[in-house]
């Protein structure tokens, strides 16, 4: 190397010192270390089984038991056809589950892609035709994500319990049938944003991780006595270091459940001892060195670092600065440990790969150390490229240029590539390199890679939108904040006589903001963007600045935006927090510091020199409070107010200072730490919503006479492949030979979507070939518009068109079932698409049965809803009640418009149910066989509550009652029946004591309460009941009603608690296992329990 001149390598005014430095620094370069990662992780497995790999709130899991379920799930991976190069979707929320499906991934020769459950449909669907997948692997409450996708769906940890591809079954003879991996074989693929529009799915394979590996663990200080924190999202790269880093050299993982990593983070990171961690900089503000003492060592990266992270946190820890690019292995440079001199904007040295510093405009001219030029990464850490995306591979992984060439190697000069970062860098005379800014849109939002050009694109698409430029300022009133400005259509060209405020920058440029809501546009945009991706600022403007050229001026629009100060709020713009609200201007005093990344956020902010009478009532979002900046505010909240909020909530578009106030007086007279506010103004939503049926009302065709005198022929079922629906279904198909039955379903295919009730109902064994002539497949969605119906399905159900193709009867049946979200993110599917079907009801002249399925907790006053809505403790309750109230309402309406009884609306409210006991496979998800578990792991019950009633039905008398509607003549237009058959809660018990052959203990009341606490904290969200807590909370840690023991026998006749006996004991077995499988011992059997849960 040392014959090499400057002039040999390029032509540039780079000296020979300046290159002989650079060789020295550059070769030789790191060696590629040919392994799999799989097999990197089995030394360990081998060296120390029972070392902890994965360290949870509900347990922890060893190295050998890592090893055997992994092997377990790549077992029938590769009986599913996973081989080299497939790849293999994972979606799940945080748990050991997603770590063992990655290993499981790897040793079955495939590639894993992460998906993150709450990204846009679109974005989802998009990554999986990317992907080519056969199949992927879910947790169970994301399995509906994937309804209608040609894929085979494998579900953890209910695979594990499967009698048919039981993945226990394969563990005795794993031995020889997995092949050894291909180091040069794809490892994993990981989206980055796109300028285009679409992300960018990035292969990387074995040698490239494990190469960067060799280098950037020891750099990083990972060890085999780390314990590190598992922060990042499954879908960041971050994660890939997190886990498979960690496992690579024998660490242990401590992985948060999504609610301690939102809400107890700090908590979690003691209790588990964690050692390592890598945070945002902006994350960390809201921690203190005290608050977290087990720390040893700290990355930050993902974001441009301040200085006071350096001030506060390098005394304490080893604190680090990292930087790197999902391309590259995700590492590319580490620096060293921090002192109080250190700049904040030195990113270290190269960790796995070697640097240089090229001019920006063209990669062919080496800068000279000192000089700012774009980075660019070579060396064994160098990605395979884009996925199905040529030109974009060929654009970034870029040929040797002319300097590099006498480097490389004769043979590899055709395939020898390197990678363009597209950031800017300078090279300091010690080696290490200080970030100075990207070269184009991209931009580090929470830490990911986020092009600008692909927001743009989303919004650009709206209806409404003439033009939009997406900015993100470093500095000024929205610094660090994701700012849409657009032009509306209809403000093209209007006159200037629209009212405007004008913000004016130092040039006396100015832009004119226009007093515009773009609530509309902006739910449009995060529904089709991940939330970090959605801007938290709209402003509309009459017209951008363009150059002469006509293209934007973008230089001129960022610097307007910096130079806002942050004080600059107009008085009119925003309301003043109303006089002697103390609680608001604090809560606004402290978003105030955390939008500016203060340290003092969360300390005591009460002074009156502060509590000024001009504080505004600013929303959150229009401050940049984010996902990561809500975290810390929930924090800050809690702190200073006893009071612990959902992050959720402040996040919503209309959270702000008085609402923050009303939340915690309501949380502080209700006596709550713990509170969930009501996202939705129930009142008001239902006056408008009774106010839309009564003119879909008045608008309605006359009717003669019911339609229902000739029977019902035709009906339209949603909710069809769920365990009621099918049950529905079934009782259909059975009634009439002559009744046929479209049924909503999401999918890609109609065929695909009718061999999935097929294959479910033979299971069930009641299919017969002679049912598939009489379903007709309706492909939509409940969350749509107009359900994703098309224009010709949309007439049919509005009785528009050839009477003899019409449906007589709507039974809506389909929910969203989520008993830890609040009402407005479920009010699309619980509410809107009920609002739709009643129009559809009251449109069509041949519809003359409306049967609604509701649930959620049980009312006393069925006839008094409306009042009993927002009492409800969760989001699935209101919405359920709220859409129950809905069709009462719509049931008064009917009869005023039509005195003859032709339109027949009913509700049927069913309680728990449980399966048959020919079959007996409940869902084992909800309220009642999560109390149930939790009674049989703790060994106790609730002595206070054994003559209390506990209704519930099996799923073939619920649909039995719901078909019967459709059949009887009613006597008036509304039916409400709320099942109350069922059990008394002492012969629940005593049923389950017989299951588990051995007593259970009855305790008072205040014990089970207690103890039930205590159960919750000890095993988190491993616990049955974990994610109902809100719902448990309501019922007041019962499972029953305490009818009137007279009440209660009226409920059910002998031969119906016969049946409902016998039901319920084949479903506690199902429950629990077979009963040679129960162990005796009480902690054996919590472990069972909550195995099954987690």
């Amino acid at each position: 190397m040392a014959t090499i001149t400057t002039e040999d390598a390029q032509d540039s005014v780079l000296s020979n010192d300046d290159w002989r430095q650079l060789l020295r620094w550059n070769r030789p370069l790191p060696e590629s270390v040919e392994t799999c990662i799989d097999c990197e992780i089995q030394k360990h497995v081998h060296s120390n089984p029972c070392k902890i790999a994965i360290s949870t709130s509900e347990g922890d899991t060893t190295y050998g038991e890592l090893e055997q379920l992994a092997n377990g799930l790549a077992c029938l991976l590769r009986e599913c056809g996973i081989r080299q190069e497939s790849i293999v979707p994972l979606c799940f929320s945080k748990s050991k589950w997603m770590i063992i499906a990655m290993l499981a991934v790897l040793k079955a020769g495939g590639a894993f892609l992460a998906l993150d459950p709450k990204d846009p449909p679109a974005r989802r669907q998009y990554m999986l035709s990317q992907s080519s997948a056969t199949v992927i692997v879910s947790a169970p409450e994301h399995a509906t994500l994937f309804e209608g996708i040609d894929a085979r769906l494998l579900e953890l940890p209910e695979t594990a319990n499967l009698e048919s591809n039981d993945i226990n079954g394969c563990l005795g003879n794993t031995n020889g049938e997995l092949p050894p991996g291909d180091p040069r074989g794809a490892a994993y693929v990981i989206f980055t944003s796109g300028s285009t529009g679409n992300p960018k799915g990035v292969i990387i394979e074995h040698m490239s991780f494990c190469s960067g590996l060799r280098i950037h663990a020891p750099a990083q200080y990972i060890s085999s006595s780390s314990r590190v924190l598992q922060f990042a999202a499954y879908t960041h790269d971050t994660s890939i270091v997190e886990i498979l880093t960690t496992l690579c050299v024998g660490g242990t993982i401590c992985s948060p459940s999504e609610h301690e990593r939102m809400q107890s983070l700090c908590e979690f990171i003691n209790q588990k001892a964690v050692t390592w961690a890598v945070l945002t900089p902006s994350f960390i503000t809201a921690i203190r060195p005290e608050d977290v003492p087990t720390l040893e060592v700290v990355v930050l990266a993902g974001e441009r670092l301040i200085q006071s992270n350096i001030e506060v946190w390098s005394q304490s820890v080893r604190l680090l600065s990292g930087y790197g690019v999902s391309e590259c292995s995700v590492i590319t440079t580490i620096s060293c440990p921090a002192d109080i001199n250190r700049r904040a904007s030195n990113i270290g040295t190269p960790a796995g790969g070697v640097c240089w510093i090229v001019d920006p405009k063209d990669s062919d001219r080496l800068m000279p150390i000192g000089q700012v030029g774009e980075i660019l990464v070579e060396g064994p850490t160098v990605g395979r490229g884009y996925i199905n995306s040529p030109t974009a591979t060929q654009q970034s992984f870029i040929r040797s240029p002319k300097w590099l060439l006498p480097l490389v190697r004769d043979v590899e000069r055709e395939s020898y590539r390197v990678y363009r970062t597209g950031d800017l860098g300078v090279q300091n005379p010690d080696g290490s390199i200080d970030f100075i800014s990207r070269k184009d849109s991209q931009v580090k939002v929470l830490g990911r890679r986020t092009e600008l050009g692909e927001i743009e694109h989303c919004i650009a698409a709206q209806r409404d939108v003439r033009l939009c430029a997406v900015v993100y300022p470093a500095e000024g009133r929205y610094a660090r904040c994701l700012v849409a400005l657009v032009e509306l259509h209809s403000f093209a060209n209007q006159a200037d006589e629209t009212e405007f405020q004008k913000e004016k920058t130092s040039r006396d440029t100015s832009i004119e903001l226009l007093s515009e809501d773009t609530g509309h546009i902006a739910q449009k945009v995060r529904q089709e963007l991940p939330t970090y991706m959605a801007p938290s600022v709209w402003l509309v403007t009459r017209r951008l600045p363009r150059l002469p050229s006509a293209k934007l001026d973008r230089r001129t629009i960022s610097n307007w935006l910096a130079s806002i100060p942050a004080s600059s709020i107009d008085d009119n713009e925003y309301p003043a927090i109303p006089h002697g609200d103390d609680t608001a201007c604090q809560v606004a005093l402290l978003v105030g510091f955390i939008s500016q990344f203060s340290t003092c956020a969360g300390k005591n902010t009460k002074q009156n020199d502060v509590l000024h009478e001009n504080a505004r009532d600013i929303p959150f979002r229009q401050q940049g409070i984010d996902s990561i900046k809500a975290i810390t505010l929930m924090r800050a909240i809690y702190h200073q107010f006893d009071v612990k909020l959902p992050v959720e909530s402040l996040l919503e578009d209309a959270a702000c200072p008085t609402s923050v106030s009303k939340w915690i007086r309501e949380a502080k007279e209700s006596n709550k730490t713990n509170y969930l506010p009501n996202s939705v103004d129930f009142a008001a939503e239902f006056e408008d919503a009774k106010c839309d049926l009564a003119t879909q009302v008045q608008a309605a065709p006359s009717r003669a006479q019911s339609p229902s005198q000739n029977g019902i022929k035709h009906v339209f079922l949603t909710g069809a492949t769920g365990f009621l629906g099918l049950a529905i279904m079934h009782r259909l198909l059975t009634i009439q030979s002559d009744v046929k039955i479209s049924v909503l379903v999401r999918g890609s295919s109609a065929a695909g979507a009718l061999q999935r009730i097929q294959d479910r109902a033979a299971a069930e064994g009641w299919w017969s070939q002679a049912f598939g002539d009489r379903i007709e497949i309706w492909l939509g969605d409940l969350a749509l518009p107009w359900l994703g119906l098309d224009d010709v399905k949309r007439r049919r159900l509005a009785g528009l068109g050839d009477s003899a193709d019409q449906i007589d009867a709507i039974i809506h049946n389909g929910a969203q079932v989520n008993w830890s979200q609040g009402a407005k993110a479920l009010w699309p599917v619980n509410v809107g698409a009920t609002q739709l079907l009643l129009e559809y009801a009251f449109q069509s002249p041949f519809t003359s049965r409306f049967v609604y399925i509701s649930g959620g907790i049980r009312v006393t006053d069925c006839t008094a809803i409306e009042q009993q809505v927002s009492g409800a403790p969760e989001g699935y309750s209101q919405t359920k009640l709220f859409s129950q109230a809905l069709v009462q309402d719509a049931a008064r309406l009917a009869s005023e418009k039509w005195k003859c009884k032709c339109l027949d609306l009913s509700v049927i409210k069913p309680a728990f149910i449980i399966d048959d006991a020919e079959r007996a496979e409940s869902n084992t998800r909800d309220y009642l066989w999560r109390y149930i578990a939790s009674v049989a792991a703790m060994g106790v019950y609730d002595a206070s509550t054994i003559d209390a009633h506990v209704a519930l039905s099996t799923v073939t008398m619920v649909a039995g009652q719901i078909v019967a509607r459709l059949e009887d003549m009613p006597a008036t237009n509304f039916g409400m029946l709320q099942m109350e058959c069922g059990l008394s809660e002492g012969t629940i018990w005593d049923i389950t004591s017989s299951v588990l052959r051995r007593r259970l203990e009855p305790v008072d009341h205040e014990t089970w309460s207690t103890r039930l606490k205590e159960f919750l904290d000890t095993y988190g969200e491993a616990a049955p009941l974990w994610p109902l807590q809100v719902t448990l909370v309501g019922q007041d840690y019962r499972l029953g009603s305490m009818l009137a023991v007279g009440e209660a026998k009226k409920t059910a006749r002998a031969e119906v608690s016969l049946r409902l006996r016998r039901a319920m004991e084949k479903n506690i077995r199902h429950l629990l296992g077979a009963i040679d499988d129960i162990p005796a011992a009480t902690e054996s059997l919590v472990s069972h329990v909550t195995g099954h849960f987690s």
